[in-house]
């Protein structure tokens, strides 16, 4: 069982459309107007 590999390149395109709207993922960098930083 497990999971496959993922494809990071697609994750990036992914969190850039979907979460960094909101979200940030360096450390230290400033909390956007609703979301956290997730790192």
């Amino acid at each position: 069982m497990g999971y496959k590999p993922g494809d990071a390149t697609k994750g990036a395109s992914l969190f850039k459309s979907r979460c960094a709207q909101c979200h940030t993922l360096g450390e230290g960098e400033p909390h956007k107007v609703v979301g956290i930083a997730l790192l």
